[in-house]
């Protein structure tokens, strides 16, 4: 909240990120695979009851992911085929493996893309903020180390990826316009029932957390400004951490009439499609540019790729990295 940025050691004059919005100042939504349209959207944080922390780029962006690859697997289930995906950090390939007839008959062919296009896009999600940690910068030269796992990303994906889902099987939401008019409704609506809080609530809740899971002193790019961050695991990828989750005692009074007594709505991403596993259906390789010739751990160098399977491990080292820098207790909402 409110974040500023230092260059040089020096902080950059009006310059301050304030991160925070309203859940009700949304609109509009902008598909942003599209080419020909640039994506100017409204985001920011949104402080929920339910599910924490949103990060409304998040949502949006693996919302219209699945959308994408939901539309695009469900004429492919039944032979198989190997896609080139639209990939920020990294050349993406995606293999699916032919779907048995009767899955599809049982299921449906659309409800059975949207089911792994929600997986494919989760498992993206990981990888990417894996590779922000290892040195992948949108803008070049700007480190993104600090938002990396940030403890909001990856819930923000799984509810984006849900709502992509949902908005894939609808019958009326058959073009990108249709989509973006949908999920220009569903995005403020699903907040909402989280119990999406007003912008001065949410800054209330930031500014409790401030010495807690974040630090004000601290300045854009430095990655010491988020001190706890949320790695997946097999107990709750998609968890979410409540403001609640960081405090042994009472609420400190500022923020004690925020929420009280909310109960934290999990968003896990299947991964079966009926009883068949994702994983024998689809392969993901990741295939990173010159940026991950630095620390990004490959299992074998000369060929500098990652496959899904390796993900597991990739996230194991990159907890283990970011221990050494922010200590023990950095993956738990309460240090200990």
């Amino acid at each position: 909240m409110d974040l500023r940025a230092q260059l040089v050691g020096v902080d950059v004059p009006l310059f301050e990120i304030g991160n925070i919005v309203d859940a009700s100042s949304l609109l509009p939504h902008i598909y942003d695979l599209r080419e020909d349209t640039p994506v100017n959207e409204p985001n920011g944080l949104v402080y929920t009851c339910r599910g924490g922390w949103i990060d409304t780029a998040h949502v949006r962006e693996t919302s219209d992911l699945v959308f994408f690859l939901a539309r695009s697997l469900v004429p492919r289930l039944a032979t198989g085929a190997t896609m080139e995906l639209p990939a920020r950090d990294t050349a993406t390939t995606l293999v699916l493996h032919p779907v048995a007839q009767e899955v599809l008959d049982r299921l449906g062919p659309t409800r059975v893309a949207t089911i792994l296009a929600r997986w494919i896009a989760f498992r993206i999600a990981i990888w990417h903020e894996a590779t922000t940690w290892y040195g992948y910068e949108s803008v070049p030269g700007f480190s993104e180390r600090l938002s990396a796992f940030s403890i909001e990303d990856l819930y923000s994906d799984a509810l984006g990826g849900r709502i992509g889902g949902e908005l894939a099987e609808r019958r009326d939401v058959a073009t990108v316009s249709d989509y973006e008019a949908a999920m220009g409704i569903a995005l403020p609506r699903v907040l909402d029932r989280l119990g999406a809080q007003p912008v001065e609530r949410s800054r209330a809740v930031m500014a409790a957390l401030d010495g807690r899971w974040w630090t004000s002193t601290r300045r854009v790019p430095d990655v010491l400004l988020v001190t706890h961050r949320a790695l997946p695991d097999e107990r709750r990828e998609t968890w979410p951490w409540l403001v609640a989750d960081a405090f042994d005692e009472d609420l400190p009074s500022s923020i004690a009439d925020v929420c009280p007594g909310a109960i934290a709505h999990e968003r896990p991403v299947p991964d079966h499609v009926d009883d068949v596993s994702i994983r024998s259906l689809v392969d993901i390789e990741w295939r990173p540019g010159a940026w991950a010739d630095g620390i990004l751990p490959f299992e074998d160098r000369t060929e500098r790729v990652f496959r899904e399977r390796d993900l597991s491990a990739l996230v194991a080292a990159t907890r283990q990295s970011m221990r050494l820098l922010l200590g023990d207790g950095f993956d738990e909402p309460r240090a200990p």
